[in-house]
């Protein structure tokens, strides 16, 4: 709580009506008149009473906030990109991670605060030597889920040895396949969804992210009849 000092104003309007209005100066019980000029001017002010004590509610401090996600095209943020709020009010926060990405995290210059993407956060003082508080949304690039298989079909007696088939990999990870020739057969190339990799026939491979077309990374050993 903190004690401030007004002054007590009597305005007069040309339509008679009377305000009487608290204030630091006369400038202020001027603007905080609810009957304006324009409906009726003010043809008198007098100074009632001056130094008049009253308590005020002393308000929390006020913290000035930005919030931005760690890596552009990694996702984007709903909720406010910039504001002034009083320590103690609370702010929605929500990141939405982009195709290819999950979120990881959520933090306050640069200190961990909560591994939700979307909550309500309840604003703190800030702490020696910020002068701002400076939200993270951070998010990292989703697993990647492939499949492995032969072509032709009539190859996969014993054309591929993959283990496993199928799965998920870290994004930009590395893949080990083996392609075994089968009777008949000689291998020939690799491709990832219809583009050719190499022709070795173990194939390790860093697994990037899918394009915009694509729901999995389909790795495929290719076989020629002999």
């Amino acid at each position: 709580m903190q004690i401030k000092l007004l002054n007590s104003y009597r305005i007069t309007h040309k339509d008679t009506s009377i305000e009487n209005i608290c204030a630091e100066n006369l400038t202020q019980a001027l603007a905080n008149m609810q009957t304006s000029e324009e409906e009726s001017p003010v043809m008198q002010t007098f100074l009632v009473k001056e130094n008049l004590s009253t308590v005020m509610e002393e308000l929390p401090p006020e913290v000035l906030f930005t919030t931005l996600i760690a890596e552009e095209g990694s996702g984007f943020l709903a909720t406010p990109a910039s504001g002034k709020i009083h320590v103690g009010d609370s702010i929605a926060m929500k990141a939405v991670p982009a195709r290819g990405y999950d979120f990881v995290s959520w933090t306050r210059n640069g200190r961990f605060i909560s591994d939700r993407a979307e909550f309500v956060y309840e604003m703190t003082p800030l702490l020696e030597g910020e002068d701002t508080a400076v939200f993270t949304a951070n998010f990292a690039p989703s697993a990647i889920p492939y499949t492995s298989s032969v072509s032709p079909e009539q190859a996969s007696g014993a054309g591929c040895v993959a283990f496993p088939d199928s799965g998920t990999v870290e994004a930009n990870g590395t893949l080990k396949l083996i392609a075994v020739e089968s009777t008949g057969y000689t291998f020939d190339h690799w491709e990832r969804n219809g583009e050719t990799l190499g022709t070795n026939k173990i194939l390790e491979t860093t697994v990037t992210p899918l394009s915009e077309n694509e729901n999995t990374a389909e790795y495929v050993a290719v076989f020629t009849e002999q």
